[in-house]
């Protein structure tokens, strides 16, 4: 892709520092600009009343490998004794691929996981993360997030990973951080393509635990960090900064 890239292309516009860095060093000698995207602003709804003794962990995104959805799952496995009615809220745009694997077919199966998969409206979306308690992103690698980004900007206390494309969501403060421990190989259905952030299992177990613990806290945090994301990244100052590039 990078040969195609120098080959064909006289400009390339990535999503974010990271990415261009990233590029840069696989080998893309035309330019690179970096242009942040926006993220959907969903209406916002007042939190539904949770049934009492109900903690609902949402993950909204593909099943791919790179996400960490089962380990996602296993942490709430590990989780579920110790947080009553605990539940794993998935939903998935489109079947894919990966969603023939075994792992992912006893997630789907598991009585504590909600799973829906599907288009649906925006104002779906809206009410989907309001009846959530947090949501979780654990994911070892992305170009540029969304969901966390919507999640908070819904006023939900957000869980995503250290990774280098969340440094700013990190580092407002106001989203609980998931800790990487250095790299390993991306395998991709048994290719290796360079490396991603290795995100485990217990690290995912124990954001949510203290999540948890300090709900109030993090709630509070959400909060606030609603009206700071608010016009942090739009779509119309994507809009505005592709024009002025082209």
């Amino acid at each position: 892709w990078v040969e195609t890239i120098n080959r064909h292309y006289q400009y390339c516009v990535v999503p974010h520092q990271h990415v261009k860095e990233m590029f840069k060093h696989s080998g893309v000698n035309i330019p690179i600009e970096v242009i942040n995207l926006g993220f959907r602003r969903y209406k916002r709804l007042y939190r539904e009343a949770l049934p009492k003794g109900s903690f609902r962990v949402g993950f909204l995104g593909v099943p791919t490998i790179r996400k960490n959805l089962f380990k996602l799952f296993q942490a709430c496995v590990n989780l579920s004794s110790g947080i009553p009615g605990l539940r794993l809220v998935v939903h998935v745009a489109r079947s894919y691929s990966d969603m023939l694997k075994p792992e992912l077919a006893l997630v789907k199966l598991s009585p504590f996981v909600e799973w829906t998969e599907g288009s649906i409206s925006e104002d779906e979306v809206a009410r989907w993360y309001s009846r959530l308690s947090c949501y979780v992103f654990p994911s070892s690698t992305e170009g540029w997030s969304f969901t966390p980004r919507e999640s908070l900007y819904m006023g939900i206390p957000t869980v995503l990973t250290d990774i280098p494309v969340h440094k700013e969501l990190i580092e407002s403060g106001y989203c609980k951080m998931i800790p990487v421990n250095g790299k390993e190989e991306a395998s991709f259905d048994g290719t290796i393509s360079g490396q991603w952030d290795r995100v485990s299992v217990e690290d995912i177990e124990n954001a949510i635990r203290d999540l948890y613990q300090n709900y109030g806290n993090y709630y509070t945090k959400a909060l606030q960090g609603s009206q700071w994301i608010e016009n942090k990244w739009t779509n119309e100052s994507s809009q505005q900064s592709l024009y002025n590039f082209l």
